[in-house]
């Protein structure tokens, strides 16, 4: 009785161990650099490189890289491309090969001084089970800044998922940052993210993030 009463209750903080070690709450850091270059007079090609470190999390969350297409017309922008990532379990820390095909229409207008952006985007995680498609609507607005120093603009988005798979809003995420002019035809841009889900844990990311950009 002893004996089993023992196992019973190395088996419950075993439990509570793996249940405590993803936390609900995560601070991270991400980083991406976009070389971009013009292929035609209406068309854009970018090649990403991203990586996401956590603080309480297996490290690193998700690296890996792609191609995106842009084709401009007016004020549409049609996009199609690919990334190739790696994803690693909150967890236990084993790593998922993703493949993420995609295509988006942006309608992009200048009100005044800003402008406003609306993306949608569907995008499908070949790699998880089941292969779950997902629909993403952004809507961003640019404010250029002048007499404001390093700083050239600031940005603000705001962003909805869509789980196709299970025909339920799951995911938002809301940032705000600034675009800074580096040397030559670089820009650096620095924002604040923060991401909430209604599923899995860690339901609620506060992410310091940047983004370089090299205009080739």
């Amino acid at each position: 009785m002893m004996r089993n009463t023992c196992l019973l209750a190395a088996f419950l903080a075993l439990v509570a161990k793996s249940s405590a070690s993803v936390p609900m709450t995560d601070s991270q850091v991400w980083s991406e650099v976009d070389t971009v270059a013009r292929i035609a007079p209406q068309a854009i090609a970018t090649v990403i490189a991203t990586a996401r470190v956590g603080d309480g999390l297996p490290n690193p969350t998700l690296y890996g890289g792609g191609l995106q297409l842009d084709f401009s017309a007016g004020a549409w922008t049609f996009s199609g491309g690919a990334l190739f990532v790696g994803i690693r379990s909150a967890s236990s820390g084993g790593q998922t090969q993703v493949q993420l095909p995609l295509c988006a229409v942006s309608y992009t207008q200048k009100i005044g001084g800003f402008t406003i952006c609306d993306r949608n985007r569907i995008e499908r995680l070949d790699g998880i089970l089941g292969s779950p498609s997902r629909y993403r609507n952004r809507l961003g607005i640019d404010v250029p800044l002048h007499n404001a120093g390093p700083v050239s603009h600031l940005f603000m988005t705001d962003e909805e998922f869509y789980d196709i798979s299970t025909s339920t809003w799951n995911r938002n995420r809301a940032q705000v940052g600034i675009g800074l002019p580096l040397r030559g035809t670089t820009e650096l841009q620095v924002f604040f993210l923060r991401q909430d889900s209604r599923s899995g844990a860690p339901r609620s990311l506060n992410v310091l993030g940047t983004t370089l950009k090299i205009f080739l």
